[in-house]
Formats: structure tokens, C-alpha cells, sequence
């Protein structure tokens, strides 16, 4: 097979680092095929719809990538409103902020990671994280974070691809559980979906509501451009010292009448418990000192 085994733009691992790999086009071009995908906007529709937004409110995504949520937020709170965009990437935040479909003015742009949002606890009234939990070696710091920037009756919406449930259309069963279980395993966190839950109700969530929603991609292309196989069939080959077996299997799946992929994305949403707030007026300081995506 042509495709380097050990790339650094590797899909499950390259995202927990991408200003590290030298390899931003790979992760650019994943995040955008991403936003077209049908199966995608109908998963984050239903996230923003949770999360109850309206004019005036300040809201965080956590991991924010190209932007596109953080746009669809700054259109949710209105001009009184803002919408935060966080990622620990330098590059993705300088992409985000000359995307073109990212243009309202009520956006703001903080270099950081979910562990540690530098926020004064209570200052914002929803927050979110969209496949970003997948690549954080423990999850459980970053809700219990966003548990502490968010205000008392505030909503937290988390959607997270559980790759215990990825299936891939294949005759060939024992080798496609191979590459399908590699696949999982080279994320740090592959089995977040099903964690939601008692994630949420551990940090103090209360109302919390999960749903599964199927993040299908069809065609052999779409398959490769959001689920990585050939790369991951590639590096079953080097693990198992089987140089064949990975250009066996991409073969097999080319060859098929109507090849699909899909993983079940788990959308668990919650409210933090109203109670007296501690108002605090640092939230428009704290964002303009802690990055700007320069």
C-alpha cells in the first residue's frame, strides 16, 4: 500500500497534536468533508436545539476546530450574545478565524484545552464539546471543567462517537474486526460514547438526556476520508507482520456494490442545578487576554 503507516496525520491520533504533525491539510480536509456529511448536521442540529440558546447568552465550544458550531452559535445568541471557540491548536484557531462562513462579530477565540478553559468559575450559559473527548486521555477533567465555567441552571451538550459500535461493509468479517477494533484502540478515549452518561451525573449534571445518532458515510472516498480504513488496514499490516493484509482487505471493500461506514454518535445532554449564582462580569477580560488566534 502507498500510504505511510506511522503519518502523523493519522485521523485517531493526529488530532490529539495537529500543530505537531507538520500535517494540517489532512486535519482541515477531515473537518470540512465532516461539515457536509447529512448524518453530521442532523447530530448537531439536535445539540444546538438541547442547549436551548437564545439572544444575549455566552456560549463556549470546547475543541472548535474549523468554527462552523461556533458560527451556528454567534447566529443562535444574537448581536448581544457570544460565541467562544476553544482548541489547544494554534492553526486550527488561524483557520477558524478567516473561515468565511464564520463571520459574525460576536465571536471570540481562546487558545486552550478542555482541561483547563481559564475562566472564573459561572460565566457562561452553555457550553459544548463535539468529538473532542475522543482524544483526551481523561475526559472526566475537561466536563467537570466545563461543570465549572457554566452558571447555575446552565446546559452542557457532549456528542461523541462511541468507536465500539464502528461497522464497515465487508465479506471478509474476522479481518474487518481487526481493522475495526485498531481503529478504536489508537484513540485515547475510543469508548467515550457510552461514558456520557455517568460522566455528566459524576460532574453534578441533573436532567441529563443521551441519544445515539448514526454518522454514516458512503462510497469507498467518503469511507477513507472519514474513518482513515486504508491507513489503519496499512497499519494492521506493519503490527501483524502480514504486508498483504491490508491491501487485501482495501481491495475487498473497492470491489463492493455499495460500500458504507458508520459509528454510532452518542449526544448526552444536561443542566447544571439552579442555585444563587456568583455573578461574574470577567468573562469579555479573561477571553481577550487568553488568545487571539494570531
Amino acid at each position: 500500500m502507498t500510504d505511510r503507516p506511522t503519518s502523523a496525520a493519522y485521523l485517531a491520533s493526529g488530532f490529539r497534536d495537529v500543530d505537531g504533525t507538520g500535517e494540517l491539510a489532512t486535519f482541515l480536509g477531515c473537518l470540512q468533508y465532516l461539515e457536509e456529511l447529512p448524518t453530521v448536521q442532523a447530530y448537531k442540529q439536535q445539540a444546538l436545539n438541547r442547549l436551548e440558546l437564545g439572544d444575549g447568552m455566552t456560549v463556549i465550544d470546547v475543541g472548535c476546530g474549523l468554527g462552523f458550531d461556533v458560527a451556528r452559535i454567534a447566529a443562535a445568541v444574537g448581536r448581544t450574545g457570544r460565541a467562544v471557540g476553544v482548541d489547544p491548536s494554534a492553526a486550527l484557531l488561524r483557520a477558524a478565524s478567516t473561515n468565511p462562513r464564520v463571520t459574525l462579530p460576536n465571536v471570540a477565540w481562546v487558545l486552550s484545552t478542555g482541561e483547563t478553559l481559564g475562566l472564573r468559575a459561572e460565566v457562561v450559559d452553555a457550553v459544548r464539546v463535539d468529538r473532542t473527548l475522543q482524544h483526551v486521555a481523561d475526559p472526566r477533567r475537561v466536563v467537570e471543567e466545563m461543570y465549572r465555567v457554566l452558571r447555575p441552571g446552565g446546559r452542557i451538550a457532549c456528542a461523541e462517537p462511541d468507536w465500539g459500535t464502528f461497522v464497515v461493509t465487508s465479506g471478509q468479517r474476522e479481518e474487518t474486526r481487526r481493522i475495526a477494533d485498531f481503529w478504536c484502540d489508537s484513540f485515547r478515549s475510543g469508548w467515550i460514547g457510552r461514558r456520557l452518561t455517568p460522566l455528566l451525573r459524576r460532574a453534578g449534571f441533573v436532567d441529563v438526556e443521551v441519544t445515539g445518532h448514526l454518522l454514516v458515510a458512503e462510497g469507498v472516498d467518503a469511507i477513507d476520508r472519514v474513518f482513515d480504513v486504508k491507513t489503519t488496514a496499512a497499519r494492521v499490516s506493519a503490527s501483524t507482520g502480514d504486508t498483504s493484509f491490508g491491501q487485501r482487505w482495501w481491495d475487498a471493500l473497492c470491489t463492493d456494490e455499495w460500500p458504507t461506514a458508520g459509528v454510532t454518535v452518542f449526544l448526552a445532554t444536561g443542566r447544571k442545578p439552579s442555585g444563587e449564582s456568583t455573578p461574574d462580569a470577567a468573562l469579555g477580560q479573561a477571553v481577550a487576554g487568553s488568545a487571539s488566534a494570531d
